[in-house]
C-alpha cells in the first residue's frame, strides 16, 4: 500500500523517480499473407458479347458478366485490402482451363487483368473440374499458409455426370483450402432470342476472412444486367 500511495503522490505532484521508464508495448503482429486464386467461367455467352456484336437484334448478343465483374474487382482494391505480401492468380475456363494471371503479387489481380469481351469471343465449353484441379495445385505450391479459392461461374461442367463425383473428390483432396463459389446464372434464350428462363442467382458462400468479397458478389448479382 505504501508503494501505491507513493505512486499516487508522484502523479499528483508531477514529480518523478529515478526508476527506468517501462518498456513500450510491442507492435501488433501483422496478419499473415494470403494466396488467392480466382477461377472464372470464360465462355462467350457467360462473359458477354454486346461490345463485340453491334447488332442489337442479334440473338447471340449477350451483356454477360465481364463488365460488372471488372468494376467490382477494381473496387475491391485487393492490394490494399489483403495483408502485405499476399499473392493472387486468375484462372479462366471454357473448353480448357488456362492461367490468365500467374500466381504472383496481389497487385496483378485487377479488373483490367480480366481483359475484354474480345478475349473470350467464340469460346465454348465449361471445363470446371479441370480449372479447380489447376487452381488447387497452384495454391498448394504457393507459400502463404492461408489459401483461398473463389470460383465464379454458372455451376456447370461440360460433363456434369462425371463432374459431380470428381468435384466431391477434389473437395476432399483440397480440404485445407478455403473455397467459395459464386454462382451466377444469366437468362437462357431460345434460337429466336426470346428469354425462356429468366435470370436467376444462386449464391453459396460461407464465412470468409476476405470480407470485401461480399462487394464482388453484389456486383455480379446487381450490376451485370
Amino acid at each position: 500500500m505504501r508503494a501505491l500511495a507513493f505512486l499516487a503522490a508522484v502523479v499528483a505532484c508531477g514529480g518523478h523517480t529515478d526508476s527506468p521508464p517501462s518498456a513500450a508495448p510491442p507492435p501488433p503482429t501483422p496478419p499473415p499473407p494470403v494466396a488467392l486464386a480466382i477461377v472464372m467461367y470464360g465462355a462467350e455467352t457467360y462473359v458477354g458479347s454486346d461490345d463485340v456484336i453491334n447488332n442489337e437484334e442479334d440473338s447471340s448478343r449477350y451483356p454477360g458478366i465481364l463488365k460488372g465483374l471488372k468494376r467490382e474487382l477494381t473496387a475491391l482494391d485487393l492490394v490494399h485490402k489483403l495483408p502485405a505480401n499476399s499473392l493472387g492468380e486468375l484462372i479462366v475456363y471454357n473448353d480448357a482451363a488456362k492461367v490468365r494471371v500467374p500466381m504472383g503479387p496481389i497487385a496483378n489481380l485487377t479488373g483490367e487483368a480480366l481483359g475484354t469481351q474480345k478475349d473470350y469471343f467464340h469460346t465454348l465449353g465449361s471445363s470446371l473440374v479441370q480449372a479447380v484441379e489447376l487452381a488447387g495445385a497452384e495454391l498448394r505450391h504457393a507459400a502463404p499458409a492461408k489459401k483461398v479459392l473463389v470460383i465464379i461461374g454458372d455451376g456447370n461442367d461440360t460433363n456434369n455426370d462425371t463432374a459431380k463425383p470428381a468435384l466431391a473428390k477434389l473437395a476432399s483432396q483440397y480440404a485445407d483450402l478455403t473455397v467459395h463459389a459464386i454462382i451466377y446464372k444469366g437468362p437462357l434464350k431460345d434460337n429466336s432470342g426470346k428469354v425462356v428462363i429468366p435470370a436467376g442467382v444462386e449464391q453459396k458462400q460461407t464465412d470468409i476472412a476476405l470480407e470485401s468479397m461480399d462487394y464482388l458478389v453484389d456486383g455480379v448479382v446487381g450490376k451485370t444486367h
